[in-house]
């Protein structure tokens, strides 16, 4: 369920186009299609956060935190982001 106070679930994983094999022996070739970090959010939650495509977004553990651009998905479950 989405958390209160603006607080979302953060989801990672390694996107479709990691080369496993290439990242492993530290390639330039592994991620052709990587091109920089971003932070995907549904656009319902996006909406209540004032957040709009490609806008910075900070992302926050409580201690440490990072700043990454927005890109707004329905593939995102309201209440969550993923953070590829």
């Amino acid at each position: 369920l989405p958390a209160l106070d603006g607080k979302l679930l953060l989801t990672s994983n390694r996107s479709l186009y990691t080369s496993l094999d290439g990242a492993s022996i530290h390639s330039e070739e592994a991620d052709k299609l990587h091109r920089e970090e971003f932070l995907e959010i549904n656009p319902a939650d996006a909406a209540n956060l004032r957040i709009q495509q490609n806008y910075p977004v900070y992302v926050s553990n409580g201690t440490t935190e990072v700043l990454l651009s927005a890109a707004l998905t329905d593939a995102v479950a309201p209440g969550s982001v993923f953070l590829p």
